[in-house]
C-alpha cells in the first residue's frame, strides 16, 4: 500500500492513499503509468523485479520517487544499490555507476531525514539499512569521481571530507594529496593505517586500486620529508595487503626504486 508524502516530497506528513485492486495485463499498467498512476507505476516495479528486469524496475522507481511515493523511494534505495554494486564487482566505473551512487545517497539520505523528523516510522534494521546504502552511495560517487579524467579531487574532498571510515580515510586523504594539502593528507593516512582489520581484508578492484594509491602517495610524502625507512615500510605493508597482483606489481615496481647505500640507508633512483 503506497504512502505519499503530503504537498509533495516536501511536505509535513504522510498521508495513505488506498487504490482499488484490479488485475491489469503490463501494457495496461504502462499506459496508466504513464498517465501518472502511481499505483500502477508501483506494481510495474514489483513486475519487472520478478522479471529481473533491473533496467526498467529502476526506471519505474525513480518515477513513482519522484512523485513522492516512500515505498517508492526506499525501491530506488534498493534497486539503484544492487545495479551499483553488480557494477562494482564488474570493476565498471563508468556509465550507470555514478548515477546509481548519486540515487541511492539522494534517496537514503531524504529517507532518514524524513525519519529523523518524526514523520516516517521505520524500524532499527531499515534505519541501519539506510545509513550503511548513504555511506556507500557517498563512497562510490567519490569513487567515479577519482576515476573521473581529470580526477575531481575537490569533490572527493566535499564528499568524504568528515566520513570517518577507514575506506573514505584513504581516498579522501589521496584527494588531499594531489591538492598539496599535504597536511590534511597525512592526517587522513595516519587515521586510516590504524585499522588493521580493513588493511588486512579482501577488497574490491576500486578499494584496492584507491588502497595501493594512498599508500603509494604516503610513502612518497614520507620520501620527500627524508624518512626512507618509513616509505619503505608503507610500501611493504601495502605489497602485503593488496588485494590483486595488478597494483602488487605497480607498487613492487616503485619499491624497486629504492636502493640500499653501501653505507647503510636508501637512495631513490
Amino acid at each position: 500500500m503506497p504512502v505519499r508524502l503530503m504537498n509533495g516530497m516536501f511536505g509535513t506528513g504522510i498521508r495513505i492513499i488506498i487504490w482499488e485492486d484490479k488485475k491489469m495485463t503490463k501494457e495496461e499498467l504502462i499506459n496508466r503509468a504513464n498517465t501518472g498512476d502511481t499505483d500502477a507505476m508501483m506494481q510495474l516495479i514489483k513486475l519487472f523485479s520478478d522479471e529481473r528486469d533491473w533496467n526498467e524496475a529502476i526506471d519505474w522507481a525513480d518515477k513513482a520517487a519522484e512523485a513522492g511515493i516512500v515505498g517508492a523511494i526506499y525501491k530506488a534505495v534498493v534497486l539503484h544499490g544492487r545495479r551499483m554494486h553488480a557494477l562494482v564487482d564488474m570493476g565498471m566505473v563508468s556509465g550507470l555507476m555514478p548515477d546509481d551512487a548519486q540515487a541511492v545517497k539522494m534517496n537514503a539520505a531524504l529517507l532518514l531525514s524524513i525519519y529523523q523528523k518524526g514523520r516516517l516510522d521505520l524500524d532499527d534494521d531499515t534505519v541501519s539499512f539506510l545509513r550503511d546504502a548513504l555511506r556507500d552511495g557517498l563512497y562510490y560517487e567519490a569513487v567515479s569521481c577519482f576515476f573521473a579524467k581529470p580526477c575531481d579531487y575537490d569533490r572527493i574532498i566535499s564528499l568524504l571530507g568528515d566520513v570517518e571510515f577507514t575506506r573514505e580515510q584513504f581516498l579522501c586523504g589521496n584527494a588531499y594529496y594531489e591538492k598539496g594539502q599535504y597536511n590534511k593528507a597525512r592526517e587522513k593516512f595516519n587515521t586510516a593505517l590504524q585499522d588493521s582489520g580493513y588493511i588486512g581484508s579482501d577488497k574490491d578492484t576500486f578499494d584496492d586500486c584507491v588502497f595501493a594509491s594512498s599508500m603509494d602517495s604516503f610513502a612518497a610524502m614520507e620520501r620527500e620529508n627524508g624518512n626512507m625507512d618509513q616509505a619503505v615500510m608503507l610500501l611493504n605493508r601495502a605489497i602485503d595487503n593488496c588485494s590483486t597482483d595488478e597494483m602488487k606489481a605497480l607498487l613492487q615496481k616503485e619499491l624497486g626504486r629504492y636502493h640500499r647505500k653501501m653505507l647503510g640507508g636508501w637512495k631513490y633512483i
